[in-house]
């Protein structure tokens, strides 16, 4: 974490559910499977752009979570 985001790593076997903030970058380093319905793999990012909202994600992925800093 720094002064302008954070960045944390968020691992899924199986299914996940979770609610992002708006402005949160979710980018897929490792494996396969979906973002809230989507195919998603490594190299792959998403920008959640709406206000939050639970998500689900689906399958083996490895992704790396970049967002405003806590307040």
């Amino acid at each position: 974490e720094c002064g302008h985001f954070r960045v944390d790593r968020l691992r899924v076997d199986g299914v996940a559910r979770f609610t992002p903030r708006a402005g949160e970058l979710l980018i897929a380093i490792e494996g396969a499977g979906e973002l809230d319905g989507e195919p998603c793999r490594a190299g792959e990012a998403r920008m959640v752009q709406d206000a939050a909202r639970e998500i689900e994600i689906r399958g083996s992925l490895t992704l790396l979570r970049a967002c405003p800093p806590s307040s």
